[in-house]
């Protein structure tokens, strides 16, 4: 970050840090993070007080090994399993993290779950976890902090289920009573929205753009505008 020889700080953006002191000389105008109780009760600290384990890239949010900009803990250990925990060399690999920790709960609730992926400071990241129905799930832009760039999307399709004649969706656990193909990204179905659709948009403003998906067998998929869907 930018040095200021004459007042020995360095700027982070969002406060000044003294690198002698290891500390930033404003509190952290982020006030709480639930991910991280620990640590936003010193909220002069840089990096967790660990930074050879954590980055700070703009004086808000500790980042990096263990506790990501938005970690969601889930009840999990977040030394071992935590979505948004881990910086990632690839987004495919942050992708698989999620899906890899969230998936089991998903087909358990039967619940569709997502987030997105984001790249910040040369790893990839996963966004906080949003819970959906057992048809539906939605995420929102804004979770994706200011100094990240998205570069992809993960969810979940829950476990098996047909749909009866009311529309209402009733859980099999079979495979072969299955009404939506859920071991695949959706498709274009009247009244329905698709996943298809949904990632083809997103290409269409980022060519690079990924998707992600865990499904009810337990195998996860991959797609690309180049490639369609593909095993993960």
């Amino acid at each position: 970050k930018p040095f200021e020889d004459k007042i020995g700080l360095s700027y982070y953006g969002a406060r000044w840090y003294d690198p002698t002191l290891g500390r930033f000389m404003a509190m952290d105008p982020v006030d709480w993070v639930a991910g991280n109780p620990v640590h936003s009760f010193n909220r002069y600290a840089y990096a967790n007080s660990n930074p050879l384990r954590y980055i700070d890239p703009d004086g808000r949010y500790a980042a990096g090994e263990a506790v990501g900009p938005h970690a969601q803990m889930l009840g999990l250990n977040p030394s071992t399993q935590c979505v948004g925990c881990k910086g990632f060399i690839s987004s495919q690999e942050a992708g698989r993290d999620a899906l890899t920790v969230i998936n089991p709960k998903s087909i358990k609730e039967n619940r569709e779950y997502a987030g997105f992926i984001y790249s910040a400071l040369g790893l990839y990241f996963s966004t906080k976890i949003e819970k959906g129905t057992d048809g539906n799930v939605s995420i929102n832009p804004r979770s994706i902090p200011n100094f990240g760039k998205m570069s992809g999307a993960w969810h979940t399709h829950g476990d098996y289920q047909v749909r009866d004649k009311n529309g209402k969706n009733i859980r099999t656990g079979d495979p072969n009573k299955d009404s939506y193909d859920a071991d695949h990204f959706s498709k274009s179905e009247k009244g329905y929205s698709s996943d298809v659709t949904t990632l083809e948009n997103a290409a269409t403003r980022n060519p690079s753009f990924e998707g992600y998906l865990g499904t009810p067998s337990g195998k996860f998929k991959g797609w690309t505008l180049k490639r369609g869907e593909f095993d993960l």
